[in-house]
């Protein structure tokens, strides 16, 4: 005893760790919950100070062998049909990583290192640029019979695998469960289940997040284990570098057995990861936000609530009600009332509440806070701590909001924590609305499901009665403009928790979707089924780039070479930056449309190579610009040299984009080039009729002029770059054009300027919002022939006698046909063109979807048919699941009629959505998780399932259909499998129950599976569930109610997305479930089973 006394403790403990490994041959684990139904768990006992902690491991039940957290039947998997590619079986441990660096013929180059990963391997080369130094040294992978250039990896793009940038080619991880500020064990996760494959971007939110650098405190994270890095991010991009990760239980920061991962500095200052599983579980990747990231906040109001020294004080937050703490950037409003949308406004900052400084306090600035809580328009911004004076740290001073933007902390301030205030002058709002109203569960905010806040708890509404007056009110309170749809039947998912709203009636002139008539809160006969969603058709976010952005307002010329240089950028004119993406044009004389081209990325702008340059490049750069079409794509420096980076090279547009950034090219940074091969561009809005000012007096007050440069143009305040208010740039502002003489052939001249095609009207009155700044165009009068507005007849740039309620506006086509029909067959994507109806100069049979080679079409009835299977990657469609369906999109690109040179294909994007139920549910609402603009929706059938009795243990032989006769007591062998053809997708087992009735809705029922686990491990034993497209479970069946009729199967499953989602049940000693990942469908049934009564 007094020689184990004298052990270092470190040594003692690891020493107890080997002695419960070798006498349990399992695996340590932080929870029993985290052992396999075939395994048990064993935990040390306390014996005095010898034991400081529990221990807890894992071992396979007899007949079975394994870790403990996967036991595999020696029976069913000796042949090893369990085990997936890279995995084979062993006799001790079932199916085991195949170690292919320990072959005698290593798969790698001699000069390679061969590193052994799950299921597969890599080869590593070191790069010989890297620093030196364990923790910064850059690898480099092999791709077949290459090496991958630096900051590349070989991964699997359209079904071949090559070499890509991880920081383009990555899966979003986004689990707010994962973030260190989640020390709920209510619902644990493991990550050891999970198939990781390629590489991820953490978020948190709509925030990008990145894995702590730190110890992280066990019992956080949404797991027992929290997993941490043990060395600093690399702070040089466009190199990856290896890391160790650990995982804190037990008082130890690195308990379990640490392992690697890659990791990459993207430009934009973000982080992908190559993850792989843990070794254990309950083990998982923590996140946590950069504080140098801008945060995203949710809109979910806080019902905590927070007292003065005088009286309840009623606290309204976007912070989650379920959430342990705020989340950086969230607002709240604090008073003495009842009222939700009116308080003092705090904002969450580094880890604390604050309150904003009343300096410069306006409307505006109210009209953010009262947007980003829900609250509707604000009705006033008071100041002098009108709600009572707050306490803690000033977060905000002199504030100055647009108006337009999502968040508070968009607006520019002095700085966080910079302020010359007291908290007598802390500010408040008052917005319009009773309460707040959200619309959650989709990707924007102006459109989901509807949830009003109230009594603490955020509660849905019923769809009784419910329409378009009703989502009239919703999309007014948001400020998301007039609504497209009123959506019933949980089209946007069911939600959880109260129904607040039943009955609703609107006139639609409410400010509150509360102040609209109803039985009363909480009133109602309804379930979550009935839920009500709305789509709006909504707002411009303030960091909106779809449409043209401005150009730089900075002084307007640089010097290179002694020669100024005349500059057009997309930056914002009050900005005192540009924003990432925007391009400008950089040249040697008075043309705004056209010179060397750059970018502007990280903080810097930079040219872009002529390799590769052509017009379909030139003309994203145009449209981006607002400068109508592109007429030529000089190369060699025609603009002259410029200096900094070059940020672009072998760029490759489609010509659709709607900006450059968003074209292919080798990675922003990455080139072989010098700035003798800066390219450029020359738009069509340069070439002028007139060369000078000349104007032609009417009378005294009127002259009709000719101005000597075009200038660019856009359209604002639209959900699309195809219609909105007119705007021209100028003398470094953009302004707007009165509508005094505003017709269709002005309306033609900004369309075709836009590449938007022709117009459908010309709109006066301000009809898409008043402008503000200067009014530059006036009496207008174009012939329609003109490439640029700014050609037309008017009586000079800044003559008028207008206000911004006289602004012109247009609405253009878009260039999509309309012609067209879309068929979702089970296994096909089939888009038609109808011949007979086409008039837009379009070649029908000149189609290709987005991979170029599938161009295959054929005519039937009148319609040309372009198809595709159903099937992700298929000539490049996507896949995107929600959970109620899955979504194939792809996109037509169609041809004009003229041949020979260069023209660019109009797109027709498409997308069919499969319900992931059977045919018996095809009523289902879809979530439009597609694009919004100029898309074409379908939707079809769902998988099918099959139910089957088998004769034998191994479901190797079924029975043949109708009734079966067996022996009282016999086991029963049953198998479900689903017809799908897409395998990230897993049969979950949820309920499975037996009645004397082929009725699955009848009363009387025996469990034998219930919440995805077995309701009695005797009787019962899930085999398969949530690992493949089937599943399998045993059950020993006896008599129901001592009577020997017949008997009948019942089978409730779902589908679950394995790349989403953990979909094998956890089900030993869990005390608490989480909301299901997967979706039901239709229940499957067998029988009749009869009951050979010679046993009796």
């Amino acid at each position: 005893m007094w020689a184990i006394m004298a052990v270092p403790r470190s040594v003692l403990l690891l020493l107890l760790l080997q002695f419960f490994t070798v006498r349990t041959s399992g695996t340590l684990v932080s929870s029993c919950d985290s052992c396999h139904d075939e395994a048990a768990c064993h935990e040390s006992k306390e014996r005095g100070d010898t034991f400081s902690n529990q221990t807890l491991s894992c071992l396979c039940n007899d007949g079975f062998v394994g870790d403990g957290l996967m036991c595999y039947s020696i029976k069913l998997c000796s042949d090893s049909s369990c085990c997936k590619e890279g995995y084979q079986w062993s006799p001790d441990r079932g199916c085991v990583d195949t170690d292919e660096c320990s072959l005698t013929d290593s798969p790698c180059k001699p000069s390679q290192v061969c590193t052994n990963t799950p299921g597969s391997f890599v080869c590593l080369e070191p790069s010989p640029s890297s620093r030196s130094g364990p923790s910064s040294q850059s690898v480099q992978f092999s791709c077949g019979s290459t090496v991958c250039p630096s900051g590349t990896d070989c991964v699997r793009m359209n079904g071949t695998l090559q070499c890509a940038d991880p920081c383009q080619e990555y899966t979003v991880l986004n689990d707010d469960w994962r973030s260190t500020n989640n020390t709920s064990t209510q619902n644990l996760h493991c990550d050891q289940h999970v198939d990781w494959q390629g590489w991820y971007r953490l978020f948190l939110g709509q925030t990008s997040a990145q894995i702590p650098e730190r110890c992280v405190a066990e019992n956080s994270c949404g797991t027992h284990a929290p997993l941490w890095i043990t060395t600093p991010h690399p702070t040089q991009s466009g190199q990856i570098v290896s890391r160790t990760v650990c995982g804190s239980w037990l008082g130890s920061c690195c308990f379990f057995s640490s392992h690697t991962i890659h990791v990459k500095l993207c430009y934009g200052n973000y982080f992908v990861y190559k993850l792989v599983r843990p070794i254990s579980c309950s083990l998982a990747y923590c996140a946590e936000v950069n504080e140098a990231t801008p945060e995203n906040p949710s809109t979910t109001p806080d019902p905590s609530t927070a007292t003065s020294s005088a009286s309840q004080v009623n606290i309204t937050s976007t912070t989650t009600p379920d959430n342990s703490s705020a989340v950086e950037g969230e607002v709240r409003l604090v008073n003495r009332g009842n009222q939700s949308c009116s308080g003092r406004v705090e904002i969450f900052h580094r880890g604390q509440w604050g309150t904003v400084c009343d300096d410069q306090w306006g409307l505006a600035d109210a009209q953010v806070v009262c947007r980003q809580m829900g609250c509707g328009r604000a009705l006033s911004a008071p100041s002098v701590a009108y709600f009572g004076q707050g306490s803690g740290p000033i977060w905000m001073d002199d504030v100055s909001c647009t108006g337009s933007e999502s968040k508070l902390g968009e607006c520019r301030h002095r700085g966080f924590g910079s302020h010359n205030c007291g908290h007598n002058e802390d500010a408040g709002v008052v917005c319009e609305a009773a309460a707040p109203v959200r619309l959650v569960n989709s990707n924007n905010r102006c459109s989901g499901r509807v949830e009003v806040y109230h009594d603490g708890l955020w509660g849905t509404v019923c769809d009784d009665a419910w329409d378009l007056s009703d989502a009239n009110v919703v999309c007014r309170q948001l400020d998301c403009g007039p609504p497209r749809s009123a959506l019933l039947n949980a089209a946007f998912g069911q939600g959880s928790g109260p129904i607040w709203l039943d009955d609703v009636g609107c006139s639609g002139n409410e400010t509150s979707i509360t102040e609209c008539r109803h039985p009363g809160l909480g009133v109602h006969n309804c379930n979550h089924v009935e839920d009500a969603s709305v789509i709006c058709e909504g707002q411009p976010e303030s960091n909106s780039t779809v449409v043209p952005t401005t150009p730089d307002p900075r002084p307007g010329n640089i010097t290179t070479a002694e020669v100024t240089a005349d500059i057009l950028s997309t930056t914002t004119p009050d900005n005192s930056s540009a924003v990432e993406g925007e391009v400008r044009l950089v040249n040697r004389g008075n043309q705004s449309c056209s010179g060397r081209v750059e970018i502007f990325h990280r903080g810097q702008w930079g040219t872009v190579c002529d390799d590769q340059w052509g017009l379909a490049d030139a003309q994203v750069v145009c449209r981006q610009m607002g400068c109508g079409r592109a007429l030529s794509a000089p190369s060699v420096a025609y603009f002259g040299q410029g200096s900094g980076p070059i940020w672009m090279d072998d760029v490759s547009c489609t010509g659709s984009e709607s900006k450059l950034g968003e074209c292919r090219h080798r990675g922003f940074g990455s080139h072989n080039c010098g700035h003798n091969e800066d390219a450029g561009v020359v738009c069509e809005a340069n070439i002028m009729t007139e060369v000078t000012l000349s104007c032609v007096s009417h009378h005294q007050h009127n002259a009709s002029c000719f101005p000597s440069a075009a200038a660019p143009v856009r359209l604002v305040n639209s959900n699309n770059r195809c219609s909105g208010r007119v705007e021209v740039y100028h003398d470094g502002w953009w302004g707007t054009v009165c509508d005094d003489a505003w017709d269709l052939s002005d309306a033609n001249v900004v369309c075709r300027q836009l590449d938007c095609g022709p117009p459908r009207s010309a709109l006066l009155n301000a009809a898409f919002g008043q402008g503000s700044g200067p009014i530059w165009l006036d009496d207008v009068g174009c012939s329609g022939n003109e490439t640029s507005i700014t050609e037309c007849r008017h009586p000079g740039l800044g003559v008028h006698n207008c206000n911004h309620f006289e602004d012109a506006s247009v609405v253009c086509e878009d260039s999509a046909l309309h012609d067209h029909q879309l068929i979702c067959s089970p296994d096909k994507l089939q888009m038609g063109l109808d011949l007979a109806d086409l008039t837009s100069g379009l070649n029908p049979y000149s189609g290709n979807l987005a991979s170029l080679n599938c161009s295959w079409a054929r005519v039937q009835n009148n319609m040309v048919w372009y198809e595709v299977d159903a099937v992700e990657g298929a000539c490049g469609n996507t896949l995107t699941t929600n959970r109620t369906h899955t979504i194939y999109s792809n996109s037509l690109f169609v041809y004009p009629v003229i041949n020979g040179s260069f023209n660019l294909p109009v797109s027709i994007p498409f997308s069919c959505a499969y319900p992931l139920e059977t045919d018996t549910s095809l009523n289902v609402a879809i979530r439009p998780f597609l694009p919004s603009s100029g898309g074409i929706l379908g939707s079809g059938a769902g998988p099918s399932a099959v139910m089957s009795l088998f004769r034998n243990s191994a479901f190797t032989e079924t029975f043949p259909a109708g009734g079966v006769n067996l022996p009282l007591g016999s086991p029963l062998y049953v198998g479900v499998s689903v017809t799908e053809r897409e395998l990230r997708f897993v049969v979950v087992l949820e309920e499975c129950y037996a009645s004397h009735s082929p009725d699955p809705h009848y009363y009387q029922r025996y469990s034998l599976i219930q919440n995805k686990c077995s309701t009695d491990a005797q009787q019962v034993s899930v085999i398969e569930s949530g690992m493949s497209l089937r599943a399998r479970f045993s059950a020993l069946l006896f008599l129901l109610e001592d009577d020997y009729r017949a008997i009948y199967l019942h089978c409730n499953i779902s589908l679950c997305d394995r790349e989403r989602f953990h979909c094998v049940p956890s089900c030993r000693r869990r005390k608490y479930r989480s909301v299901s990942s997967s979706v039901a469908m239709a229940r499957v049934t067998i029988g009749p089973i009869a009951w050979d009564k010679s046993t009796k």
